[in-house]
């Protein structure tokens, strides 16, 4: 699990500096369409997922971008499957409150996100604790 949460952070520190310095030069030239799932005919995203019973859209959210920008960074779609019940609940996420979008995404910077092997998904009524 170590590794892999190694490599995922560092994945993440890549793709919010590069975003952090991107500013197209001319907003005119930018598509008029654009999707994740399907740039020269590849697609990028990876399967919606159930989030039931908890309420924890953003952690599903964050975790689907990131799995997409890896993706794609890597080059080709290759099953990228991340933890969203580890980012819901090492963020201080509950089933009954859900989880901070500000808070989610900074754990998401500060420590990564393990493979969903490794905190599976959360379709139980409970709260988990944070196995780090």
């Amino acid at each position: 699990m170590q590794w892999k949460m190694v490599v995922t952070t560092a994945i993440i520190f890549l793709l919010i500096a590069e975003s952090i310095y991107f500013y197209p030069s001319n907003a005119n030239h930018l598509p008029s369409y654009f999707s994740w799932r399907n740039i020269n005919g590849i697609d990028y995203t990876t399967p919606v997922k159930n989030q039931e019973p908890c309420p924890s859209c953003e952690a599903y959210a964050l975790v689907a971008i990131l799995e997409t920008l890896v993706q794609y960074k890597v080059g080709y779609p290759f099953g990228c499957d991340l933890s969203e019940a580890h980012l819901f609940f090492c963020s201080g996420g509950t089933c009954k409150w859900g989880v901070d979008i500000k808070n989610a995404a900074q754990y998401l910077v500060d420590y990564g996100v393990p493979d969903e092997g490794c905190f599976p998904e959360m379709h139980r009524k409970c709260d988990l604790p944070c196995n780090l």
